[in-house]
């Protein structure tokens, strides 16, 4: 049986896919065998060598997810496949996966950081998702104290998974909006479980939160939550 670059993870509302960047990059090595040409184009546009094969890592960790949950797994060649994740502005937006000219409405999400990448798809496709990966113990104290409220920095020792709790949750619930981590707060409510709201202005967004360990890694996985509960309650 061939080895695949990656490890499956499966869980009660979400499956994941986690791998190291530079196997998958090694494992497609010609490029424009695996991707759409528009996304060859991109590609060939991004300087950093490490956040192209990390981009590069990423959608094919996606298109893999696509392919393994598709009743078209035969028919599908990867480069029929168009992961897009911004808009013609060049912001940065949900990423939305095309096969063709058709928009499969496919939810996932996606983070990488050093070597690693992870890419999660909800269990029930209505759920709306997030995740965000993060390298264990390398947030300190002083970015703690600028990014978090007091209770959290008070109340929890491991400020990687609380940053991790906070992405994830954005991505869950974004609106294309930019990512400010004091609008969110975080409670923990169980074992390696979070509840995250967002505190600023009139909407009332939350998620539900858990964090797995991955060896040096921390993964938090958000779905967006139907909790409604009172703006400002949980300000200050």
């Amino acid at each position: 049986m061939e080895m695949t670059p990656w490890d499956t993870i499966v869980q009660q509302h979400w499956i994941g896919l986690f791998a190291s960047i530079s196997e998958i990059n090694a494992r497609f090595a010609d490029k424009e065998e695996v991707l759409h040409a528009d996304e060859i184009d991109v590609f060939a546009n991004i300087r950093s060598k490490s956040y192209r094969e990390s981009w590069f890592a990423g959608r094919m960790l996606a298109k893999q997810c696509y392919v393994q949950q598709s009743v078209l797994v035969q028919q599908i060649d990867w480069k029929e496949i168009l992961i897009v994740s911004r808009n013609s502005s060049g912001k940065s937006i949900a990423p939305r996966l095309f096969v063709g000219e058709t928009d499969t409405g496919f939810v996932f999400s996606l983070s990488h950081v050093a070597d690693k990448v992870a890419v999660v798809v909800p269990a029930d496709s209505a759920d709306r998702i997030g995740c965000d990966l993060v390298y264990r113990n390398t947030a300190t104290q002083g970015i703690a104290k600028t990014f978090f409220h007091d209770d959290e920095v008070n109340d929890h020792q491991n400020f990687d998974s609380i940053w991790a709790v906070k992405e994830a949750a954005y991505k869950s619930c974004n609106s294309n909006d930019s990512f400010q981590p004091l609008q969110w707060r975080t409670e923990n409510i169980g074992e390696n479980r979070y509840f995250c709201r967002h505190t600023a202005g009139d909407r009332q967004l939350s998620a539900e939160v858990e964090t797995l360990i991955l060896g040096d890694y921390t993964l938090a996985v958000a779905r967006k939550s139907s909790v409604c509960y009172t703006v400002g309650a949980f300000s200050g």
